[in-house]
């Protein structure tokens, strides 16, 4: 029998809950991200600079070249100078935790349909634990992680922090992993 995405909505639905259990010990009792992120020197002075500049929530960096054609001597001399860097400004208004988490948990949820979907084209109904361990496992792990190396390689993330993220993914992965395991379909 070949199975579906509504045959595995339990292991879907329990990864994400991992998942979501795993990060929040992560972050709200080890506190293992704490340090990743640094504050600015005058942080009034600076958000006041911003609104004065009318800068709405989305991306930016500094200096801007909207066209390679234009990476001309002045703008390679203000690379030079700097500082450079790349700036993300959430939406004005009350910031809710809950929503986040919302979507954070969404996002896991998504991540387990995607395996789920890998593992109904290479897995079997009646599969032993270690091939969907393995198939699950992997492909979450790319799901939490892999973006995060761009952020490196384009945004200037500190690679420490990257590793860090892929160490989360890693366990995000065997968590995940283990979810299918144990509660795929017996044949």
């Amino acid at each position: 029998m070949d199975l579906t995405l509504i045959d595995l909505w339990l292991p879907i639905l329990a990864s994400a809950v991992a998942v979501f259990t795993i990060s929040s010990l992560f972050h709200l009792v080890i506190g293992r991200h704490r340090h990743d992120w640094k504050p600015v020197g005058d942080e009034d002075a600076l958000m006041d600079l911003l609104r004065g500049q009318g800068v709405a929530a989305g991306m930016y960096t500094w200096p801007h070249c909207a066209d390679p054609k234009n990476m001309d001597e002045a703008f390679m001399t203000k690379f030079a100078k700097g500082p450079s860097g790349v700036l993300t400004v959430h939406p004005t208004g009350p910031f809710s935790m809950g929503a986040q988490l919302a979507k954070w948990f969404g996002f896991s949820l998504s991540c387990g349909v995607v395996a789920a979907y890998i593992c109904t084209a290479t897995a079997v109904d009646g599969s032993a634990f270690m091939p969907v361990f393995q198939i699950a496992g992997a492909v979450s792990f790319v799901c939490y992680s892999w973006s995060g190396i761009m952020d490196s390689i384009w945004k200037g993330v500190p690679w420490a922090i990257t590793v860090s993220y892929l160490i989360d993914g890693l366990i995000y992965g065997l968590a995940t992993g283990a979810a299918f395991g144990l509660l795929w379909p017996s044949a």
